[in-house]
């Protein structure tokens, strides 16, 4: 490089700063290289729209840029006096449709691959195909080091006008405008401490950043042209007209009612009334005489922080956000690392994980100049890239429809969390403009398929089961169909279904004989074994519910909870230990054993309901003092039916009592 060949040399701004870092980190995976693709309909003169964007570049240091290092290894943006005009001309008339389709998708796509050499000059280049005798498609390619989407219009206004003139023999002399570096030597001298007092403050007292959770993370993308992924959304013209009339009557920007509509996302996904994201600010500052003509980037990404406030009316609330960016425009030339910083959260966690960005630059479209007598129109305008370093953008496009890009990395979230998000700002911003008057907590981010679905779908659980029946009763019928079927295994033992209805048939004999019955409750304090499943039995069998007694609990829970409720206690020798003296009668299996096999073994007679109370158990207490809760015998069939359908058993397979 010639110092002779050189205009200037000078820093870069913290947005380029970022961008270089993240191109030379990663260089293939295509971050902040974009394209622009647009159709030029009438007769062109391609000599002349070359002039066209060589008087731009003429025009503009900013096309004449390169990024390097210097010495000590700082980033610096070089200008130089003259750089090439890279321009691809093909004629593509003769292909087909379909043909002329797929080899644009492959240049786009062989184009992005090969990015931009950030150290030579232009960062961008030019190609022309044409696909009928008055129509071409035109082909923008450049790195967003060099200009945000004000600068684009501005630029591609200019090259029309410059077009125009040309080719009708008229010289063309472009406007005047600053250099690039009179905003690089602005942005030099301004006040950082008064910026860092400005965000402290913003920062004060925030608890930290809360990552966007949406489920697990998918599988990793095989390639890394796949890792991003663009999904749209688009609001109906007539809701969209709804928004813009809310702003307007509330005196609102747009830009304000988008952030405040994904801040209050964000808050219902992390569960947090306190939230941060990354938004793009113009960054053109007043105070720079012409900086609206100054061709280059200027936008700024830094944090916005809301709190949600649940009480207060959305449009209230929304006023209150615009106020406080209104204060923030002093302070747009902020480094983001330097705010990082100053907000106190710690080194290597990122502030942000979203980033909201605003389009509001002119649309680049036919007539957009409004000027009549333009030999060609523009129309079909797309763009291609949009890729940033953060794991989720959303690019908001407020024209005729409301349209939202949203550019993900695929590593991290699933395509179907992506669509399922968009739907949810979609409810969000449809529920602002349907109720104007109502609280930001009021507000619901679910669509109305996700309402029918959560409130009607899934409550959908009707069934039949026999809503009649006693679990008593129930397994009587079960001994009398597999009397010798195993029924219960323990240890060594193994009773059938019939030993097992027989013995429980015997112990409710006397237990009626010794005045139990329905309305009673009676403790079951028995270590775990088939004697303790022969009580319960019995219990039901009498008429009565059980209170279950774990003799594991403290001698003072079991004393309260039979004070609370049973007057007799079923025990073994070993339970009857822990339970105190006096607090109920006992009824020891050991001692009572004579007396129960003296009993009958036919299913007793004792009217019991499926509303009848079948047992009472008792919660932790970790509020207070333990609340028996009750549960009828409907209630348990029900939980049954439910079990046998959803697990069902085979004849083979065995249930675990856990202890």
């Amino acid at each position: 490089m010639r110092l002779t060949d050189l205009e200037d040399v000078y820093e870069l701004t913290p947005m380029q700063q970022g961008m270089m870092f993240h191109t030379l980190l990663a260089p293939e995976s295509g971050q902040y290289f974009e394209q622009l693709v647009c159709d030029l309909r009438g007769t062109l003169d391609i000599g002349a729209f070359k002039r066209a964007w060589e008087s731009a570049i003429r025009t503009h240091s900013i096309f004449r840029t390169s990024f390097v290092t210097d010495g000590e290894g700082k980033p610096v943006q070089v200008v130089h006096r003259e750089a090439p005009l890279p321009f691809l001309v093909e004629d593509w008339s003769s292909l087909t449709p379909g043909e002329q389709q797929s080899r644009e998708d492959s240049f786009l796509r062989s184009d992005r691959n090969r990015g931009c050499d950030l150290a030579r000059a232009p960062l961008m280049r030019f190609a022309l195909f044409q696909l009928e005798d008055d129509l071409h498609r035109f082909v923008w390619s450049r790195h967003h080091l060099l200009l945000d989407a004000w600068s684009r219009s501005l630029v591609f206004d200019q090259v029309f006008s410059a077009y125009e003139a040309l080719r009708r023999g008229r010289d063309f002399e472009p406007a005047s405008s600053r250099p690039y570096g009179d905003y690089i030597a602005w942005l030099q001298a301004q006040d950082l401490p008064k910026a860092e007092a400005h965000w402290k403050d913003v920062f004060k007292g925030f608890p930290g950043p809360a990552p966007l959770q949406m489920g697990p993370a998918p599988e990793p993308a095989g390639h890394l042209e796949d890792i991003f992924r663009h999904q749209e959304l688009r609001i109906p013209a007539a809701m969209t007209s709804k928004l813009r009339t809310f702003a307007r009557e509330n005196s609102l920007t747009l830009n304000t009612l988008l952030q405040g509509a994904w801040a209050l996302l964000l808050g219902r996904y992390s569960d947090r009334e306190d939230v941060v994201f990354g938004a793009t600010m113009a960054g053109r500052p007043a105070a720079l005489n012409g900086v609206e003509s100054i061709i280059g980037l200027f936008v700024n990404t830094l944090p916005v922080r809301v709190r949600l406030r649940p009480e207060t009316t959305v449009s209230a609330w929304l006023q209150e956000l615009q106020s406080q960016q209104a204060a923030l425009r002093e302070y747009e030339y902020s480094p983001l690392v330097d705010v990082q910083k100053w907000s106190g959260v710690a080194a290597g966690r990122s502030l942000f994980d979203t980033l909201l960005v605003f389009e509001n630059a002119p649309r680049v479209e036919a007539g957009e100049a409004g000027e009549a007598e333009r030999s060609l129109r523009v129309s079909n305008t797309r763009g291609f890239g949009s890729r940033t370093n953060y794991p989720l953008s959303l690019l908001v496009d407020f024209g005729e429809q409301l349209e939202v890009l949203a550019v993900s990395d695929s590593r991290l979230y699933e395509a179907s969390a992506v669509e399922r998000l968009l739907g949810h700002l979609q409810a969000v911003l449809e529920g602002i403009a349907s109720r104007p008057g109502a609280r930001v907590g009021d507000l619901s981010i679910l669509s109305s398929e996700e309402e029918r679905q959560i409130l009607i779908e899934w409550n959908d659980t009707a069934a039949e089961y026999p809503r009649e029946e006693c679990v008593h009763r129930m397994f009587e019928a079960q001994a009398e169909k597999t009397p010798d079927a195993p029924a219960l295994f323990f240890e060594d033992e193994t009773w059938t279904f019939s030993e097992l209805n027989q013995r429980a048939n015997q112990l409710a004999h006397l237990l009626r004989a010794r005045g139990v019955g329905p309305g009673d409750l009676i403790g079951v304090c028995v270590y775990r074994s088939p004697r303790m499943v022969c009580a319960l039995l019995a219990v039901l069998k009498a008429g009565a519910a059980y209170v279950p007694l774990d003799p594991a609990y403290p001698k003072e829970r079991l004393a309260f909870i039979l004070r609370d409720s049973a007057r007799i206690a079923i025990v073994d020798d070993r339970s009857s230990e822990r339970l105190p003296d006096g607090v109920a009668e006992l009824f020891s299996l050991e001692k009572e054993s004579a007396a129960v096999s003296a009993q009958p073994v036919h299913n007793p007679e004792v009217p019991v309901a499926a509303g009848d109370l079948m047992y009472v158990t008792y919660t932790s207490g970790s509020t207070g003092s333990p609340k028996g809760v009750e549960a009828v015998h409907r209630a348990s069939i029900n939980r049954f039916a439910w079990m046998w359908n959803r697990y069902p058993f085979s004849s083979g397979e065995i249930g675990c009592l856990t202890t």
